[in-house]
């Protein structure tokens, strides 16, 4: 494109001239000596016309990230005055000394180009032209910018130099939010200075806006929250996911801690994941409405008959399960969730049986897309090859032996939500190509009984007490997961969740925390998960002005 735009000049500029010498014959000596120096000094040149990358906002217009066009100063040695005059008037647009100019020129004498500053605005760009200094250059191009700083990062990614999607949202939705570059025919002079536009050769067009699914009001807050929280237990990390059950849009997607993307020399790649859809983990107690809602979904136990456990120990193929509190030698359903009954769960699974506790947490959307659409989503993964034990049959009933993400889950908790309906998470405001398929997965009149039940682990004589919100009726579940170290599992590392929904009668919102390896002795859901979970509901439901219940 260069060799045929400067042979297009060429070519110009010796027609030009053809005619200057055709005509200088006529005219006076003066006159031939003007032309014939403007035919040596203009050509004509084929250059781009550039357009910023379009936006990303929130729900509400809010700019999530934004281009501006930015200019890069500098200087051509040979030809700028490097003089203390015209460093004090670089100076005052580029935050630099007079002298620390003087020296930069004075160090590199020969050379026809110096950066001096980058990222000037263009009201600074448009002093620099003011001052007219000759040797003087600035260049213009499009950087993008993310007001929001780190709260909203991971989910809505960053772009590489050139504009072009690298993670997130601005990967997911590069070819929508990218500008195609134009074209026009310009004459310039021999310095390359513009002096006049010719003609358009294709004109550029604009990309198109996204509006993401989540609030920022409510992701500022949730990520606030998290590094209070977070930091306040010693954790290693903490995200939270929080759902409109209706449309299953994503009003919530934090994670902390989180990169600021507007300053890349320090980026953490690390940093950088949404760990909300890549990172996987066993869910522990938060299973446990799931795994009693396939039992009673299949008919392979009654809501009202009560669950043995004995002594709160279950032993299955040599592996012993415990409960941690004695709830007596039976137990009702609802108090194995209420109390969260390791034994009760496990008795319950064991009556299902592997393969159809398999079949239902598939039939709940485990080990498949959410439905997002963002970008390295990981996909859980079961038990899906082979014979299953009865002692993993036991366990995958109350959160362990298989893995899953804090999206995936929470999708789950959805049609608990939805009276058995299963929606798709959606990261886009609206439709946008994004098929609202529903499918019904549970009995409608199980899950209103169920989240009737889970109302009481709210209450006092549940496991998180601390999650209730005044006015509302909250039904949750809570998690404390041992983690895997050195091939076992360990009793001083944990992940701490809680997963609820209010307002439990008919549920607008569904919000999931998960803290990852707090330290100390507030490593419980109830403790480290569920405060977070309280004071973000809190402030949702009053934004949103969703009414009361109680």
């Amino acid at each position: 494109m260069l060799i045929r735009e400067n042979l297009v000049g060429v070519l110009f500029a010796f027609v030009f001239a053809f005619f200057i010498f055709q005509s200088a014959g006529y005219l006076a000596p003066e006159k031939r000596e003007f032309l014939l120096d403007q035919a040596q000094t203009r050509s004509l040149r084929t250059e781009s016309i550039d357009l910023p990358r379009a936006s990303i906002v929130d729900r509400n217009g809010q700019p999530l990230a934004v281009s501006s066009e930015t200019f890069t100063l500098g200087v051509d040695a040979a030809i700028y005055g490097n003089n203390f005059t015209n460093a004090r008037r670089l100076a005052s647009v580029t935050g630099l000394e007079p002298r620390d100019i003087i020296a930069r020129v004075t160090k590199r004498p020969d050379s026809r180009y110096i950066r001096l500053s980058r990222r000037l605005t263009p009201a600074y760009a448009a002093k620099v032209r003011e001052f007219a200094i000759p040797g003087v250059s600035l260049q213009s191009r499009f950087e993008r910018f993310y007001p929001t700083l780190e709260t909203a990062a991971q989910l809505v990614g960053i772009t590489d130099t050139a504009e072009q999607g690298l993670s997130g949202m601005e990967l997911a939705y590069d070819e929508q939010l990218r500008s195609q570059p134009g074209k026009r025919r310009v004459l310039v002079t021999a310095s390359g200075k513009v002096i006049e536009n010719l003609d358009e050769i294709e004109p550029p067009k604009q990309g198109r806006e996204l509006a993401l699914s989540i609030d920022i009001r409510l992701q500022n807050l949730a990520y606030q929250l998290l590094q209070e929280h977070v930091d306040k237990v010693g954790a290693e990390s903490g995200s939270v996911l929080m759902v409109d059950s209706a449309s299953g849009e994503c009003l919530v997607v934090a994670n902390y801690p989180a990169n600021n993307p507007n300053y890349r020399q320090s980026f953490d790649p690390v940093l950088g994941r949404n760990r909300v859809f890549t990172d996987l983990f066993e869910p522990g107690s938060t299973i446990k409405p799931l795994s009693v809602a396939a039992v009673l979904d299949k008919g392979k136990w009654q809501l009202d008959k009560p669950v043995p456990i004995g002594k709160g120990v279950l032993e299955v193929d040599g592996y012993r399960i415990r409960d941690v509190g004695r709830y007596g030698k039976t137990i009702p359903v609802s108090k194995v969730l209420v109390k969260s009954s390791n034994v009760g769960a496990a008795t319950l699974g064991l009556e299902l049986g592997a393969k159809k506790l398999v079949e239902s947490y598939l039939d709940y959307g485990f080990t498949t897309t959410t439905g997002s659409n963002f970008p390295g989503e990981a996909n859980g993964n079961l038990p899906l090859a082979g014979p299953i034990s009865k002692s993993r049959n036991a366990t995958m009933s109350y959160g362990y032996g298989f893995n899953l993400t804090l999206a995936e889950l929470t999708r789950t908790y959805l049609a608990l939500a939805n009276d058995g309906v299963l929606l798709p998470l959606k990261l886009v405001r609206g439709v946008h190509g994004q098929q609202a398929q529903r499918e019904r997965v549970l009995n409608p009149d199980l899950t209103r009984k169920l989240r009737d039940i889970l109302t009481g682990v709210t209450q006092p004589g549940g496991t998180a007490p601390n999650a209730a919100i005044p006015g509302y009726k909250v039904a949750g579940k809570t998690g404390t997961v041992h983690l895997v170290k050195n091939g076992s599992y360990s009793n001083d590392s944990y992940n701490a969740l809680f997963i609820g929904m209010a307002p439990a009668a008919s549920p607008r919102l569904v919000t999931a925390v998960i803290v990852r390896q707090p330290r100390g002795d507030n490593y419980y859901g109830s403790e480290s998960a569920a405060p977070i979970f309280r004071e973000l509901m809190t402030h949702s439901l009053r934004v949103l002005r969703i009414t009361p219940e109680v």
